[in-house]
């Protein structure tokens, strides 16, 4: 509206929509909200019609905007305002009704309401047509949504537009390519800044678009900026039209009049009746004026009718001309007496008001007093409370951190059980596993004794055998040789004795080669068995390793666990510290706005009526020496007490650096004593508070915002820093400590021990060297006689005895300890 518009001139219309319940996507939670706030703002600032609608399927919104473009035809300004999902498909930009399903881009055609419809909708309005969009919300549509063709873009947030008309803008709560924050709090960041500035009245909207534009950077750390797009002229143009000055109320003009009454000169009511000639009190004025001049006239005709009589008196009686006189003097100085009587009577009742409006002023100043008091009494209240919050707070804190203690504990205990417990388990596998290896091992060297037994019995008996079968058939060639041949019998039993003698040979051979391979084959099933061993050690040592990062993950899991509830429990107690330290510090600042209203208004009412006072003073010449006496006293009971209202002020803002030095001592960011001087350590402070809380305070200024943001952070800013070894525990370092089997890492957390690992034993590869040849019948032994012989039987006992009955250890029962051991026997 123009600012020189008066108050009905322009017609205002505005639409409001919030879509919150989607059918096909994730809620949103603030829209419906953000709605419902701006349509009572728009109704508060005068608005002719606000039409509220949440929550519109396509059918429904279409219909909305077709009503509303009939309402908008014979407004002057018409403004559409829209919280929800929007999309920019190929460069055109829309809004979501709460039924799209938008499974492919081009299903935006229909069940997407175009910009473009918005802005026609709104045109037919004559001085402004705005249109605000809080709708560049993440949209979740764009991550579903099928492309029908490759060149058809879909970007993020919102694209740039360009109004045609004149006197048009559009409002994005984000510029364009980028998403707007929905908000943590029951409105989004945009509308809590809009329903803050559109409404002021005869503020430009340039400037509260401006305005927005600066609070919600500031409220997201610079993350979104809102961005107005549009054109407008060269005059203001605001949402609200400045107030009229308002009249003198009923009260002062009666006040008015009662201190004109009390003077009662014709000038006195004239200059009355022109300062205010419209009020009911001015037609009383006129009458007093009126009574006024008929008493003045009266009084005037009544001396006139006495003088007359009196020269009649005189004439006729001129004997009685001294007695008339006498008389007349006497009646002169009735009058005198009655008029002097009237002047003390009058200045008697203006003291009397004096002193009534002394004793006003003083219990004004008593009230003042009293209010003084009471406010310095709820600021020591508030200051209790805030004590006691953070006492709370702090409980909760080391509440907190003991559960945290006793869970960990409890985690490290649980975990000790379960390693102990898997140690035990362990061990018992093993001993159970080392309990079958030897059942095999005995089992082993018992069928390897009963084999060997059976196949020396066997070869015995082949032996046995074949000799007999030789003997005889040498003794049958020996007795048919003799017959025949008596010369050869020499030859032939050197024949059969060089036979029997590779015989002999033979067998042994066979025999040492049985016995090898014997050797071999329990050779073969020790390293199996040592294979088993080293596999079954692995399988342990792998079981072993399984439980013990089981139990840690375990472990970590739950502390993991207790450590979010404990932060949950944290935040939850640091967000109810906050909202209440906000809470009383809007109270804090509204009380104080309140009472400085207060005292600018009666300081101001003070003045209007000392200048009232000196005006009718200065009017009232002819009442002399007694008027100015009266109007003096009047304007000296009406002076201010300016330097009582200021004492309070001053002694406040000399509070503040101490106080502040005693809120950042609190939070951690001041280490040095509370002095009351804004010093360089102060100073230092402050910039370590606004580097951690991410203030941008003026650190060489005590200020009032800065003693209310520190106040407003209930538990420790600026962090507390110890050395290795130790961790922050409230306000003090203590020494972190870690159960058994765990030991302090280089991150200062508790990590476990981990069991050396035996060194793996490698058995003796069986190839690594040539069999040695086995003693023959025929060689002698190393501690037998040279040259005496032993049969195959004696060489298979002496090679089963040192196979078998070794007791040094298993290294005795390889090939070439046997082969030794059998050497030294023969």
């Amino acid at each position: 509206m123009l600012l020189a518009q008066p108050a009905l001139a322009a017609k205002r219309v505005a639409l409001v929509i919030g879509n919150s319940a989607y059918q096909n996507v994730v809620k949103l939670t603030n829209p419906s909200n953000d709605a419902e706030v701006m349509a009572a703002t728009l109704k508060g600032a005068g608005f002719d019609l606000v039409e509220l609608k949440r929550d519109l399927k396509v059918v429904e919104l279409r219909r909305a905007l077709r009503d509303f473009s009939d309402r908008s035809r014979d407004a002057d300004i018409a403004v559409l305002y829209f919280a929800g999902h929007g999309i920019e498909i190929d460069g055109t930009n829309y809004i979501i009704p709460t039924d799209a399903l938008l499974e492919r881009d081009i299903d935006a055609f229909d069940e997407a309401i175009p910009l473009d419809r918005l802005l026609t909708v709104i045109e037919p309005a004559k001085r402004l047509r705005l249109v605000i969009l809080d709708a560049c919300r993440d949209n979740p549509f764009s991550k579903i949504m099928k492309r029908t063709s490759a060149s058809r873009a879909i970007e993020r947030g919102l694209a740039r537009v360009e109004p045609i008309g004149a006197n048009t803008l559009v409002a994005f709560a984000a510029k364009a390519g980028s998403t707007a924050a929905d908000g943590d709090n029951k409105n989004s960041p945009f509308t809590a800044a809009l329903i803050k500035y559109l409404p002021r009245p005869g503020l430009d909207l340039r400037k509260a678009f401006g305005f927005v534009r600066d609070e919600v950077l500031r409220t997201t750390n610079n993350r979104q900026e809102p961005f107005l797009y549009g054109s407008l002229g060269g005059e203001d143009l605001a949402l609200v039209e400045l107030a009229a000055p308002a009249r003198d109320s009923e009260a002062e003009i009666r006040r008015a009049y009662e201190l004109a009454l009390q003077i009662s000169t014709p000038d006195v009511w004239a200059s009355f009746i022109a300062t205010y000639p419209h009020s009911f009190y001015s037609e009383l004025a006129k009458a007093q004026r009126r009574k006024l001049t008929e008493e003045t006239a009266r009084s005037g005709a009544a001396e006139e009718q006495a003088r007359t009589a009196a020269d009649k008196a005189a004439a006729a009686k001129a004997a009685d001309a001294k007695a008339a006189d006498a008389k007349a003097a006497d009646a002169a100085r009735a009058v005198e007496q009655a008029r002097l009587a009237a002047e003390k009577k009058v200045r008697e009742d203006a003291v009397r008001a004096a002193e009534a409006k002394a004793a006003e002023q003083k219990a004004a100043e008593v009230e003042r007093a009293r209010r003084v008091t009471e406010a310095k009494a709820q600021e020591q209240a508030r200051l209790a409370a805030e004590q006691v919050a953070k006492a709370r707070a702090a409980e909760e804190a080391k509440a907190a951190e003991q559960a945290r203690l006793a869970a960990e504990k409890k985690a490290r205990e649980e975990q000790a059980a379960k390693v102990a417990e898997a140690k035990a388990k362990a061990a018992e596998d093993a001993r159970a596993a080392e309990q079958v290896r030897l059942a095999a091992e005995k089992r082993a060297r018992e069928d390897a004794a009963k084999a060997a037994e059976s196949k020396a019995a066997e070869q015995r008996a082949a032996e046995a055998e074949r000799t007999r079968q030789l003997a005889e058939a040498k003794a049958q060639e020996r007795t048919r040789l003799a017959a025949e041949q008596t010369a050869k019998a020499a030859e032939d039993a050197k024949a059969a004795e060089q036979a029997r003698l590779t015989a002999d040979k033979k067998a042994r051979e066979d025999a040492a080669k049985a016995i090898e391979a014997k050797a071999i084959e329990a050779m073969a099933a020790e390293q199996r068995a040592a294979e088993a061993e080293r596999a079954r050690q692995l399988a342990e040592a792998k079981a072993q390793e399984q439980t013990r990062l089981a139990a840690e993950q375990a472990a970590k899991a739950k502390a993991a666990e207790d450590a979010r509830a404990a932060e949950q429990a944290r935040l939850a107690a640091e967000k109810k510290a906050r909202e209440d330290a906000a809470k009383a510090a809007e109270a804090r600042v509204a009380e104080a706005k309140a009472a400085e209203a207060k005292v600018a208004e009666q300081k101001a009412a003070e003045a209007e009526r000392a200048r009232q006072l000196a005006e009718q003073a200065k009017a009232a010449t002819d009442d002399g020496k007694a008027g100015d006496t009266k109007a003096a006293t009047q304007l000296a009971a009406l002076s201010p007490d300016v330097d009582g209202a200021a004492k309070p002020a001053q002694q406040t803002a000399s509070d503040i650096p101490r106080l502040l030095q005693g809120e950042l001592r609190r939070v951690g960011c001041l280490k040095a004593e509370v002095t009351g001087a804004w010093n360089d350590a102060a100073q230092r402070s402050l910039q370590l508070f606004n580097k951690n809380a991410g203030t941008k305070f003026d650190v060489k200024l005590a200020s009032l915002d800065a003693l209310d943001a520190v106040r407003g952070r209930p538990v420790r800013v600026c962090p507390l820093i110890c050395e290795h070894g130790f961790r922050p525990s409230g306000e003090d370092c203590v020494r972190i400590t870690c159960g058994a089997g765990f030991e302090l890492g280089d991150d200062n957390t508790c990590v476990r021990v981990r069991a050396k690992q035996p060194a793996r034993r490698e058995a003796p590869p069986v190839a690594a060297k040539p069999p040695a040849e086995r003693p023959t019948a025929a060689e002698p032994g190393p501690s037998g006689t040279p040259g005496q012989k032993r049969s195959v039987k004696d060489v298979e006992a002496l090679w089963a005895k040192c196979s078998n009955n070794g007791r040094t250890g298993r290294n005795n029962r390889t090939f070439n300890g046997v082969n030794a051991c059998v050497m030294r026997g023969m």
